[in-house]
């Protein structure tokens, strides 16, 4: 990129980008059973997440804003922004040519979870909310029950 021209400066607010940020819940496919405490058996322990958040900021990310699998999740008044990012990799040839770093998504429901996302920001992401009903495959790795 330096030969390419970009400055120093282009160069750190360019890769000040990060790419997985907030990832809830084990492998796709890892599937652990475990025992409540009222001895009812539960086939995969994130079935039991909750995840809440509240009044975050992200800046210069990828992807997995939050990423839960098989839980339930709630984000509120969150403000989640890759324009700086985006900025540099747009007006700077050299960065735009050699960058790598593209991804622009966030909310990312997987195997069966849920999202909801309330009073939240998405400036320069492109896409705002994945999830199985998006991608399609994600659940057929997944009982029927």
């Amino acid at each position: 990129m330096r030969n390419g021209g970009a400055t120093k400066e282009q160069i750190m607010a360019y890769a000040a980008y990060h790419s997985k940020v907030h990832l809830t819940g084990s492998g796709d496919k890892d599937y652990v059973n475990y025992v409540s405490s009222s001895g009812a058996e539960i086939k995969d322990g994130n079935q039991r997440i909750r995840l809440t958040l509240a009044y975050n900021r992200y800046t210069n990310v990828g992807q997995r804003i939050p990423m839960i699998r098989q839980g339930s999740g709630h984000m509120y008044n969150c403000y989640i922004d890759n324009s700086t990012h985006y900025d540099v990799s747009d007006n700077v040839s050299a960065i735009y040519e050699y960058g790598i770093d593209q991804l622009s998504r966030a909310l990312n429901a997987r195997n069966g979870a849920s999202i909801a996302a309330d009073s939240c920001v998405f400036h320069d992401i492109s896409e705002p909310i994945t999830g199985a009903e998006i991608q399609g495959e994600d659940t057929k790795n997944m009982d029927e029950s």
